[in-house]
């Protein structure tokens, strides 16, 4: 694929991001659909674009902060938040490996008063294309519709918007905790529903 391309419509170009279209063999069953049919056969995924327009950093709640996590607690914190994901510290140091890879944009929130980390969002940059990419956003069970999803999100923005031209985010249609309508909530445009079988 072109990089002009891509960079024309990145959420209809790909259900990848660019740099993975480059690296990752993509499945000739995969199609782009209007409505999402019968889940048992296929699997769904959304595809989303925001530029990076009016980033105001947002405001974190006095009880909160961010920090800097280590590897080992964003795997930890990814399978706390998920049932059926089991995602290792090795795996994540992959990550780190990727010419996309960005410290800056790895971020926990730390609840003061627990001292756990509740929330987290790993996200990353390829600087060949403008492209930002959000990657993961997880936020513990307990702590979920406190805006803190949000606020990773609005801050992975910010972090990104005097580098970036743009930033994709794709996700599972089926996930529970619904990423759909957080990232729409952000500003997130163009959805794409991308069917693999």
């Amino acid at each position: 694929m072109k990089k002009e391309e891509y960079i024309a419509n990145p959420t209809k170009a790909s259900s990848l991001p660019y740099w993975k279209t480059l690296t990752i063999p993509i499945s000739k069953k995969i199609e782009i659909v209007d409505i999402v049919k019968d889940n048992s056969i296929n699997k769904y995924y959304f595809k989303l674009v925001h530029y990076l327009n009016n980033c105001e950093r947002p405001k974190l709640d006095e009880n909160f902060e961010f920090i800097k996590a280590s590897t080992e607690e964003y795997a930890n914190h990814i399978n706390d938040c998920y049932e059926n994901i089991n995602t290792t510290k090795e795996e994540l140091d992959e990550y780190k490996k990727h010419f996309v890879y960005d410290e800056n944009l790895w971020l926990a929130i730390k609840d003061k008063r627990s001292g756990k980390i509740v929330a987290s969002a790993i996200a990353e940059f390829d600087d060949f294309i403008k492209e930002g990419i959000i990657e993961w956003v997880e936020v513990s069970t307990k702590y979920r519709r406190m805006g803190l999803g949000e606020t990773l999100v609005k801050e992975l923005l910010y972090r990104m918007q005097d580098k970036a031209n743009f930033v994709s985010v794709s996700g599972d249609m089926n996930n529970p905790t619904k990423p759909l309508a957080l990232y729409e909530k952000c500003g997130f445009i163009d959805k794409t529903i991308w069917c693999i079988e």
